[in-house]
């Protein structure tokens, strides 16, 4: 075990380093040469300590079988290294001098929550910038799973691995191997990101700014390089096309390949995703309707448009915005918590629960309505028109009870920094759900610069655990992951 966890970590290492290159563009262009000064030496340590690590856990070719315990045990460190790595450049340039804000801040990126400790990023050279939502981009369909479509020779252990990684109930295979299955789902990604890219230059946009904001739209994670977001543009085009494709963003990316192989129709008769656009709807036509009644706006055009982009973004759990929504009536505001916490669908880039868990929840409860008035009636739960099995049921039962539980001790941890409970448990939920921001003193307006090195470290933590679905990040702090033998 401990030969192949230096391998993996190794690959994944050196990986993270090339992916520096990248970032290094912007900063000869712009003449930042301090920053690549920086991003040298990061992708020195990375990959100096990736070759030592591979060359150090070099595989037998009769080595056993992955065991589930350790696949857990790649992708929660993994994910943690990465965001360590990838905060070195800020603390070197002194962007981000306080290196556990630094973890912050790239862990909100690798996770897609988009939640920053940075009060005017326009300050921020633009290549770190860029960095900031190359991790994002990096992070959104998941690390690993690029790595296992660019790298071969993972084999069987490639499911096993990404299973632990991917977001949603259930990993779908759309090749014979995983590997073929990234390369499809990537595929997907990078079609999606340059089409939003080419729609925004058309919307006026200078490209390092389109390429920019698609990376961050299309992972689902909500840096931006202005202060006010997508406000900044003033542009209903602008805010339209981020709001088309972060709704794509939402969804689950195998629909799409069942789209183009069994045709538009198959894909719309996916049960999860028409209950996200009945979702979508009803939140947007609520949220419209208390703006015009409330006169937060003159035309009913400019309510739907703030409605709809912050319905979309939230529920996506992009966290891009274009209006400060914490000014809104409470009722705006309940139903933003609500979409926080539901967050898109499964096998998408997106955070929060999930929509398959929420529809089956649902569904839970409908049938032990039914069963109080028709004891001996036989209600069995579909999705898809098949049943589901109950142990699937108890699954997401379990998965929505911890993440509440999760979201509860998250809150009452950072609390001992005396903001308010509005403040702290949005701050959890927002990090916990990978959403970005939260209200009050986190609001969209706001930032995370508030909370001490200590709650900093928490939510750094949390991002990350929400966005490996809590199992895969706690199950490593418990005392029988270290000693299978125990009873």
């Amino acid at each position: 075990m401990i030969r192949r966890a230096l391998n993996f970590f190794g690959i994944f290492l050196i990986f993270i380093g090339a992916m520096m290159i990248f970032p290094m563009i912007p900063a000869l262009i712009y003449r930042e040469f301090s920053c690549v000064k920086a991003f040298l030496l990061a992708i020195f340590i990375a990959e100096a300590i990736g070759i030592s690590l591979k060359v150090a856990g070099k595989l037998n070719n009769d080595e056993e079988k992955m065991q589930p315990r350790e696949r857990f045990l790649l992708v929660a460190i993994s994910w943690i290294l990465a965001s360590i790595i990838a905060a070195i450049p800020f603390v070197l340039t002194s962007t981000i001098p306080n290196p556990i804000d630094a973890f912050f801040e790239m862990c909100s990126g690798f996770s897609t929550t988009g939640a920053s400790i940075i009060p005017d990023v326009e300050k921020l050279p633009r290549s770190l910038l860029m960095w900031r939502s190359i991790t994002q981009w990096l992070g959104g369909m998941g690390v690993i799973v690029l790595v296992m479509a660019i790298i071969p020779g993972f084999g069987a252990r490639a499911m096993n691995i990404a299973s632990a990684e991917t977001p949603g109930p259930t990993v779908s295979k759309l090749g014979a191997r995983f590997s073929d299955t990234a390369k499809q789902l990537y595929f997907a990604y990078i079609i999606l990101t340059f089409l939003e890219v080419i729609f925004l230059l058309f919307g006026g946009l200078n490209l390092y700014d389109a390429i920019l904001h698609s990376l961050s739209t299309m992972a689902t994670g909500g840096f931006s390089c202005y202060s006010d977001s997508i406000a900044h543009f003033n542009s209903y085009y602008v805010y339209w096309v981020i709001t088309f494709f972060t709704i794509l963003a939402g969804m689950n990316f195998n629909l799409f390949f069942v789209g183009i192989r069994e045709g538009i129709g198959k894909m719309f008769k996916d049960d999860e995703l028409k209950f996200y656009i009945k979702y979508l709807a009803l939140a947007t036509a609520i949220i419209t309707a208390v703006l015009m009644i409330k006169n937060y706006y003159s035309s009913f055009g400019k309510a739907l448009t703030e409605g709809a982009f912050q319905v979309v973004t939230i529920v996506s759990t992009t966290g891009f915005s274009t209006a400060d929504f914490d000014l809104w009536p409470s009722v705006c505001k309940m139903v933003i918590i609500i979409l926080m916490l539901t967050g898109a669908c499964s096998s998408s880039t997106a955070g929060g629960m999930k929509l398959v868990r929420v529809l089956t929840t649902l569904k839970i409860i409908k049938r032990e309505v039914r069963l109080k008035t028709h004891d001996r009636a036989v209600y069995n739960i579909k999705y898809n028109g098949r049943k589901v099995s109950s142990e699937t049921l108890t699954y997401i039962i379990i998965f929505m009870a911890f993440f509440i539980f999760t979201l509860l001790a998250s809150t009452l941890v950072i609390s001992v920094d005396g903001h308010s409970f509005v403040t702290n448990f949005t701050a959890s939920l927002s990090c916990l759900s990978n959403v970005g921001p939260g209200l009050a003193d986190v609001g969209p307006t706001q930032n995370f610069g508030i909370y001490s090195n200590f709650s900093t470290m928490v939510l750094a933590l949390t991002m990350i655990a929400g966005r490996l679905e809590l199992t895969t990040f706690f199950i490593i702090f418990s005392r029988h992951f270290w000693n299978p033998d125990r009873a």
